[in-house]
């Protein structure tokens, strides 16, 4: 039996092998929750409730949702007396959004692969990789909003566009990319270099194989994730589809123009994610060979593998014909775009600006305007959590069957189909508060994205488990909260913080779309406005902001890491920046 050592906050016990175990009592992890529910509690209470109860807000409403579907073929987006054909002009842009969405990310793609596999300790010096992986680090905890306006403000529509998918798509498929390659077993990747293989050489033979699939599945994804970041670009001054879409629903008399931007912008993102399913299926998932009944017949097994190694790889051939079409799409996309710089004077005094900011500055005080970031993350984070707690059991097969698994994800995939822009013009007319509307659709949005992830986790938990507990008349539910829920919580929570860092973002990004609350990005783009442009005071948000997201970078990690490695990843000896101080000392000790 477990002998019990209890004091006031943990109790003890040792196992039967003789290991020591230390957890903090129930009541006080149950005090905690109840303390994180009344914060978050606390939190929505202080957001305006109110709701528009006039007849005319109403009648605004329902008049929004009819003329959504009237699909006018007629717009006035250039003047009022200048009529254009809406569906010649919305399949203009979205092809323009979309080769520049490709280029940008195909470019951004490169780029990621260069930088990730750039800052891995095995394939290059310590050094090297720590000063390169703690740069793009910062880069990317600066805020979107910064380089959209600056990219917007120096160079021609079209190409800021793609520049701005390029930055993205860099600094975010890094992200993922630097966890693959750091959770890859390198142990082929050793013993080549032991036998005499260069770097370059062991790379690509064994390591290079094993993740390109993964790569380029990524890659496809971002290509739709990007097409549908083009509607909030629009509501910052971005060229591209988004434009038509966010002039019909900035104004109740233009609804009507909506459906038709709206229609061809959905139906390319459904096709977009056929695309990266069918790709995912057929061209990255490796399967096991079947053998034919004649190869079984051979005795000799060096012969029987050569025999199925024969006949050309249709996989590399196709996904090798996709690279290489895009990389010539995106080479003549190039030459053929305007590079030349609108504004230089506008990229200089910017550029200066971020190392001389004016941190001395502040309109409304700078612990209120966080104090608002903070509270849109934690809300947003809160109905995202709730929402995704609710649907993802009937998303998963095992639980509910194929039937109703099939009918939550499909409900769930239209919703995030559909732009955030979208839900916010609609509803914008019955709700007394533009912050408060944005915060619970932006929650919802990101929970269709946190349950898509989840329900291949939950798929994959072991069958005979759920098996043996509806034999013991577990509930489906109970089921759900008692072994799902806890079987995926490294994940779970992993998520979660990633999500709360892009809540945290979306609300610096979306703060155009609020009249107050949101102060923070409010004077960012006041201050990089270039008809009251104030460089130093934008410089100033820019380090606040990149460092509040490390901040919470840093956090996630080290509680990631806990989760993972419990109390030992947190040992003096085991800490990153004390190895690297004694390896320091041990080089200049050498030399």
């Amino acid at each position: 039996m477990k002998n019990k050592l209890k004091n006031f906050w943990c109790y003890q016990y040792t196992t039967l092998t003789g290991k020591k175990v230390t957890s903090l009592k129930p009541i006080f992890k149950h005090l905690g929750i109840l303390l994180l529910l009344l914060a978050i509690v606390g939190v929505w209470a202080s957001f305006s409730w109110g709701i528009n109860t006039s007849p005319f807000a109403w009648k605004n409403f329902v008049t929004k949702l009819g003329k959504l579907f009237e699909f006018s073929s007629e717009s006035t987006f250039y003047s009022k007396h200048y009529v254009v054909n809406l569906w010649s002009e919305s399949l203009t842009a979205l092809f323009q959004t979309l080769k520049y969405v490709i280029v940008g990310t195909f470019l951004g793609f490169l780029l990621a692969i260069i930088s990730a596999t750039g800052t891995n300790q095995t394939y290059h010096s310590r050094l090297y990789s720590s000063i390169i992986r703690n740069f793009i680090l910062v880069l990317r905890a600066m805020p979107e909003l910064i380089f959209i306006t600056f990219f917007t403000n120096i160079f021609e529509a079209y190409f800021s566009l793609m520049l701005i998918f390029m930055w993205f798509s860099w600094l975010w498929l890094h992200k993922y990319y630097i966890e693959i390659i750091n959770n890859l077993d390198i142990r082929p990747y050793l013993v080549a270099k032991s036998q005499g293989a260069s770097t370059w050489k062991a790379f690509t033979k064994e390591v290079w194989p094993r993740i390109q699939s993964r790569y380029f599945a990524l890659f496809l994804y971002s290509i739709e994730s990007n097409l549908r970041w083009a509607t909030v670009l629009s509501t910052l001054g971005v060229s591209g589809i988004g434009k038509f879409i966010y002039y019909a629903g900035n104004s109740s008399a233009n609804f009507g123009e909506l459906g038709v931007p709206l229609l061809l912008l959905t139906i390319a993102i459904i096709v977009l994610e056929v695309i990266n399913i069918l790709c995912k299926k057929y061209l990255f998932e490796t399967k096991t060979k079947k053998i034919k009944t004649a190869l079984l017949e051979l005795t000799n097994r060096e012969e029987l593998y050569t025999r199925l190694a024969k006949g050309p790889n249709f996989k590399k051939i196709i996904s090798s014909i996709l690279v290489l079409s895009i990389a010539l799409f995106t080479i003549v996309t190039l030459a053929l775009s305007d590079t030349v710089l609108r504004s230089p004077e506008y990229a200089k005094a910017m550029l200066k600006a971020i190392f001389t900011p004016a941190l001395g500055y502040t309109q409304v005080s700078m612990w209120t305007q966080i104090w608002q970031l903070l509270q849109f993350a934690v809300g947003s984070v809160a109905v995202m959590l709730l929402f995704s707690y609710l649907t993802l059991p009937f998303c998963s097969t095992k639980l509910f069957g194929t039937r109703v698994a099939f009918a939550m994800r499909t409900i769930t995939s239209i919703f995030r189909v559909i732009p955030l822009i979208i839900y916010f013009f609609l509803f914008n007319s019955i709700f007394n508060s533009n912050l408060l509307i944005l915060m619970l659709f932006v929650g919802l949005h990101q929970s269709t994205s946190y349950v898509k992830q989840l329900w291949d986790l939950v798929d994959s938990l072991d069958e005979e488990i759920i098996r043996n507990l509806k034999l013991q008349n577990y509930t489906r539910l109970m089921i759900y909260r008692r072994y799902m829920l806890p079987a995926v919580r490294n994940d779970y929570v992993s998520l979660l913080l990633l999500y709360f860092e892009i809540a945290f973002r979306d609300a610096i990004t979306y703060s155009t779309l609020t009249l107050d609350g949101l102060n923070f990005g409010k004077n960012i783009s006041i201050a990089m406005n270039p008809q009251a442009f104030k460089p130093q005071q934008a410089a100033a948000y820019l380090w606040i902001a990149t460092a509040l997201i490390l901040v919470i970078n840093l956090s996630a990690s080290a509680l990631n890491r806990y989760l993972t490695k419990g109390k030992q990843a947190f040992k003096i000896k085991n800490l990153t920046l004390l190895k690297f101080w004694k390896r320091t000392k041990k080089c200049h000790k050498v030399i």
